[in-house]
Order: structure tokens, then sequence, then C-alpha cells
């Protein structure tokens, strides 16, 4: 059966997806590329011997981007400032990445700790067998990410996003290198880098493209020396200059010499600044100053407040005018804004040259923040929570005391929350005071804290047994703790079981004792009490039924070509938080799936048709249950918008479509936003601004019509200052 899990969550689902952010060959600290998943198992290649090193040392890449920048290990030791050594595995393969997925061998693959590969200690190396095969075993749980080098090439490719180790599950990437250019064919190429006034650029990294396939450059200095398969045309992407992309020229068809040259011109980088003002007065703001977003594990949680990194790096000050010169760069970056008595704010610098882009803060102030018993705090995290129940910011964390000065708060009511784990999960509140904050003021909170009790982990073995009708191959194991106190537990596996119904074995991690739920795929679940110490618990899977549903029309009743179907089992007194996608029928419009015998739901949707997220019926032995779904036509809403100036900071923006219980969030692109597969009837519209910038919009009600589209404009209007 071909299965999809399916995360319901809001909020936790809008973190995953800011972590799924990346940058194509970023050479600077950023989010990861997520790993292909899976690869297929290989056996174990033999040990790798050391890189080779650079032919030239003015092509070398730019320190802490290379091997050369880290003392490497002998091959499996991790370094002592690595976590322990554990159980866990990593199984993945190398393929080229000019497509086809030809088996890379030979590639030398180093593994690190961490979300990305550049700058990290290396833990262990390896190189991929002859069918592009690759192991690492010994591994603690956690996040793991990889760097890998083409032979006889002297650059580092380091795109190939994490896997992350959760229990004993292993773990599996497919890892997408170039194709090398043997010692001795193709042409040694030695270029140059520099910008229009001849001075050099001072690090860069590209990619070359050709029908042959692509290839990573990485340089210092303005120089670079790399060998291509032969002189020609090829085409410049993914252009980084000092760990930013360039704004141009550079990009585009350049031509490789038959004398072994490659000159790339770069339009001179450009400057950028912001002029802070006071939202409400416009009058500048000279104690403003502002920091460069930087990179670490979790940003995306720092929307509204700068995390550590970031309020780590050195401030860019204002002048008496509140215009802060950001120096020359690439096209925009990221960077959050301050000034005594306002509220921060995070702004896109661009890097065009042209005069301060106004940059508006609200009125703020201090908070002065002291969390009593925080040293006994298991994992930890303090968020900001506002009237707004979207409103939340998470703050860094407090000294190691629980004290902690937050500037940059905005003005307003504020409630501090402490709690196990990140706000989207459902783990135990440590404690919560609530704070009023005057426009320039200061506030004093202390919070107090249970830390509660936490019986010490242990093991846990789940000995399972299926009759014939589940699956032959692999089967997922889902453990997850349903108390306060272990709530964010949640440890997943595989076990394959034996055609002849005996019993399969899989162990936990360590867990603390309490309640869980167990889930094995398709959806049986099975509630444990863990006593202190752990336990083995024997889980018998009842047989499956197989179901078939028919998605029609609601008017016609005419099947719907291309119908979909997710469902889950139902069960009094448990929420689930996951589905499971049912295969595609024989006949149009029909879904099946096999289900353990009781009641189950499904989601059933087709192209132009509203998702029906509210049937159930009740699976029994022997089958097949037959069930009709009937789905309505749906409506399609789109928003334009307008306005004069500069274009609006639409990534600050909320915008959101109510529908009775159902909020549908829409994303601006290209100064519209479109949302699909909307259910008939009439909705609000809520399109939030910044309010030191922008006029209050109206809600709006917007009518849906079956297989029609609405649109709706609407108009930004700037404050007046």
């Amino acid at each position: 059966m071909s299965k999809r899990r399916v995360l319901l969550g809001t909020a936790a689902a809008a973190a995953t997806l800011g972590l799924l952010a990346w940058w194509l060959l970023a050479p600077g600290p950023g989010p990861a590329r997520p790993a292909v998943l899976p690869g297929a198992p290989r056996a174990a290649p033999p040990a790798a011997p050391p890189p080779p090193a650079a032919a030239n040392p003015a092509a070398a890449p730019p320190a802490g981007t290379g091997p050369e920048a880290v003392t490497s290990p002998p091959a499996g030791t991790p370094p002592s400032d690595l976590p322990p050594a554990g159980p866990g595995t990593i199984e993945g393969r190398t393929d080229y990445a000019d497509g086809g997925g030809v088996p890379a061998p030979g590639i030398l693959v180093l593994l690190k700790r961490g979300e990305e590969g550049r700058g990290l200690p290396e833990a262990a190396r390896t190189t991929s067998g002859a069918d592009g095969g690759f192991r690492f075993d010994g591994l603690a749980p956690g996040t793991w990410c990889f760097s890998t080098q083409t032979p006889g090439s002297t650059t580092w490719d380091h795109d190939h996003g994490t896997v992350t180790l959760d229990g004993l599950a292993p773990g599996a990437a497919t890892l997408h290198v170039e194709r090398p250019v043997p010692e001795g064919e193709g042409l040694l190429v030695r270029g140059t880098v520099r910008f229009e006034d001849g001075s050099p650029a001072p690090s860069f990294s590209f990619t070359l493209r050709a029908a042959g396939g692509v290839w990573l450059v990485e340089g210092v200095e303005g120089r670079f020396e790399r060998r291509l398969p032969a002189a020609g045309e090829y085409h410049l992407m993914a252009l980084l200059v000092g760990g930013a992309p360039h704004a141009g020229p550079g990009e585009g068809p350049v031509r490789v010499g038959a004398d072994g040259t490659l000159a790339v011109v770069l339009r001179e980088r450009q400057s950028s600044s912001l002029r802070v003002l006071d939202a409400a007065t416009g009058a500048a703001l000279p104690s403003a100053r502002a920091f460069r977003e930087e990179w670490e594990e979790g940003s995306h949680a720092y929307d509204h407040h700068p995390n550590p990194a970031t309020l780590g790096g050195k401030p860019l000050p204002a002048d008496a005018e509140g215009v802060i010169p950001l120096g020359k760069g690439g096209r925009e970056e990221v960077f959050f804004v301050v000034a005594d008595g306002h509220a921060w704010r995070k702004v896109r610098a661009v890097f065009d040259g042209g005069p301060p882009a106004p940059v508006l803060l609200k009125e703020g102030g201090t908070l002065r923040l002291e969390i009593a018993r925080w040293p006994e705090l298991q994992d930890a995290t303090v968020c900001l929570e506002g009237e707004d129940h979207r409103d939340r910011r998470l703050l860094p964390p407090p000294d190691a005391g629980g004290a902690a000065v937050h500037a940059g708060i905005p003005a307003g009511s504020w409630t501090v929350v402490v709690r196990r784990g990140a706000w989207w999960d459902d783990g135990i509140v440590y404690g919560r005071a609530a704070f009023t904050l005057e426009a320039g003021g200061e506030a004093t909170l202390v919070v107090g804290t249970d830390p509660g009790t936490v019986g010490a982990p242990a093991p846990v073995t789940l000995r399972i047994s299926a009759p014939s009708g589940w699956s032959k191959g692999p089967v997922s194991v889902e453990i997850e703790g349903t108390q306060p106190t272990n709530a964010s537990v949640e440890q997943r596996g595989q076990v394959t079981l034996p055609a002849d119904g005996s019993a399969a074995s899989w162990t936990t991690g360590p867990i603390p004792p309490g309640r869980y739920s167990v889930t094995v795929e398709p959806q049986s679940y099975h509630d444990i009490v863990v006593p202190p110490g752990g336990g083995t618990f024997d889980l018998a899977l009842p047989e499956t039924v197989e179901v078939r549903v028919r998605v029609v029309d609601r008017e016609t009743g005419k099947p719907i070509p291309g119908a979909s179907v997710n469902w889950n089992s139902v069960v009094p007194g448990r929420n689930s938080y996951g589905l499971d996608s049912a295969e595609a029928g024989e006949a149009p419009g029909e879904c099946r799936f096999r289900a353990p015998p009781g009641r189950v739901g499904i989601w059933a949707t087709g192209p132009g048709y509203e998702s029906d997220t509210d049937i159930e019926f009740d699976v029994a032995p022997p089958g097949p249950v037959l069930h009709e779904a009937r789905v309505g036509r749906a409506g399609v809403l789109v928003v334009k918008f307008r306005w004069e100036g500069g274009a609006p900071p639409f990534e600050d923006f909320d915008i959101h479509f109510e529908m009775g219980n159902t909020s549908y969030g829409m994303n601006v692109e290209g100064g519209r936003c479109t949302r699909d597969e909307l259910p008939p009837g009439t909705g609000t519209l809520e399109v939030k601004v910044p309010e030191e910038e922008f006029e209050k919009v109206e809600d709006r009600e917007v009518e849906i019509r079956a297989g029609e589209t609405a649109e709706v404009e609407v108009v930004l209007a700037r404050k007046a200052r």
C-alpha cells in the first residue's frame, strides 16, 4: 500500500515548512535543503584516504568551507565536542546530479553533526562503493549532514541537506554529486572573477552547467582552478559572492576558451542603507541600530525577535538623522532593527545603490525577566504571547540563573510562557505570568515554575504480531507520550512482520514512565502504560479489511477522475494527527485502502472540488466495504493588491480567509494571492498589515460560488508623514 503521512497541526506545520527553506550552494550559514529519502541499504565500503590537497592554493575554498578548516579524526571517531556515540545508522547512496540516477562510485563522504555542512567538525568519513552505497554506524540521535568531494576535484559540495536519527530507526539519504573529469582528461581551467573596476571578488562560488553535467566552482581573491570536460559554452548560475547572491551581471552564458581561461566580470556591488523613523510621528531615531540576521538551528522560530546568534553580532549604528549605512552587498539581506523605546522589526534590505529605505518602528520597551528554578527545567523554551492568539514570538533563553533583559518588546499586554519544547508542542507548561509594558517603559517580571516529577527513562520493547493480511514489507511503528510530563516523547521505527504470524520486536530509546499511544500502520492504535524501568509489551494486530471509496460529484453523481482519499482510524477519546493516503482504484473516481475493523474517517476531494473532511463510516470483515463519497464543486479566491510607491513588505502581512471554524492562510506572490478548493459559502477576508506603515484594511465578506473565481482588490494606503 502506498502511504503518505500528513501533519495536521497548523503551527507545527508552519514551523516545519520554515525548516524546508534552502539556498542553492550557499557558502555561508543558511538553512539546509532537505535530504532525498529514502535510499536503498548498502554494504559498508572501506574507509577513505585523506582528501586530495588543492592543486593551487589560490583556488582553495574560503576558510571554514573545506576540509582544511577542520581536524579530521580517524574514520568513525566522533570529536570530543560531539554527543556520545549511539546505536544509530545512516545508509545511503551517491548518484550523479545530471539525472538518470546513475550510481557515483568513489565519492568521499564526510559526516558532520548539525544543520548544514560548512564550518562544522567532522565526525566520520567514508567512500561510496561501486554501486554508490555508503554507511555510517554508531551514531547518536539527532541531526546529521554531509559534505562530498568528487575524485580529482578540489571543491566540496555541501548541498545535501540533513538526516535526523530518531530512536533506533535507521536514516537514509541519496546524495547528488557532480560527474568527475578524470585526471589527464578534459581541460584545466584557470579563471578569474572580478568586479568592473578590476578588483577581485574576495570569495565566491557558482555552478557551470552544460549538456555533460553540472560542476561546482569555488575560489578566493578573484581566482579559481577547475577541471572541466572541454572548452566551449557553459551556463553560469547560482552565483554567490561573499556568501550572498550577487546582483548581476555575471549569471548567464559564458565561454571557456581553448587555452583554459574563463573571465567573469561582476557588476560593482551596490550599497544600501536604512532610515529609521518613529511610526507615530515620523521623527528620525538616532538611537537606532541594525543587526544582520545570522542563521542558527531553530532560526525559523525567530520571526519577530532576533535569535541569540543575531544578537551576538556587531550592531550597525544610526547617525543623527536615523540613517544606518549597511555597506555594499548582494541582492538583499535580512536585518533586525531596533531603537531605544521602540520595538524590533525584521526588514529585508535591497542593495541597489538607492536612497535610504524607510523603516518605521512602533513604540516598545524593555522586559527584565527572571525565571525561577530555570536550571531544573528540561528542554525549556521561553515564549511571549500577545492578546491575539497568532501573535507569538520565541525569546532567546536566559542566562544560567534564569535572568534575562529583553529590549524591543512592543508596548501592550503580554504573557510569558515557559514550557517544555516549542510553543506548538503540547508538552508541560512549567509556568506563566502576565505583564503590561508601557511605551518607552520597563517592566520587571518573575515567572514561578514547577519542574514536575519525571521518572528515570528506560527502553521499552514492543513485540508485534499480525495476520497475513498486513503488509509484507517494513511496517512503521510510532510511540507518543500522552501526558504533560512525556508529551515531547515521539519515536519511530520499523519492523518486518514474519509471514508465519510470529512476533517481530522493536525497542525504543530510553523514555520516562507514563501513558503512551502506539500506532502501527495502517493505523492500528494501542494504549500502554510504561512502568518505571521500562518493560515488554505484546501487541496483536487485527485482520485488515479492504475499503473501496467512489468519489462522485454531489450534484450529478458522476465519478470524479483524479479523485484522492486520505483516511484514518477514528477511536473515541483519541485525537488523530495523521492521515494515510489511499491508492487509486481501477475505475474512475475510485480509491482503495485496507483498514482495521472499526470506524474510519476520510478526506475526499478531486481537481476543482472542495475537500470533504467530515465523512465517517464503519468497517467490518470480511469486506470489501464499499462507500460513496459525494463532494461539491469548489470555488477560487484571488486577492489582488494595489499600492503606490515601493513594493510593500508582504512578508510582514497576515492574510487569512475565514469560513466558519476554518481558517485558510494565503501568501502573496507577484502582488496577488490565490486560494483554490474553497467550499461554496460566505467567508471573511482578513488582511493585517504593519500598522506603523499602512492604514488598516477593513475585513471584507466574500461569497464563494461553486466552479467560479471570486476576485477582490485591496488598496494599500501608506500613512501620511
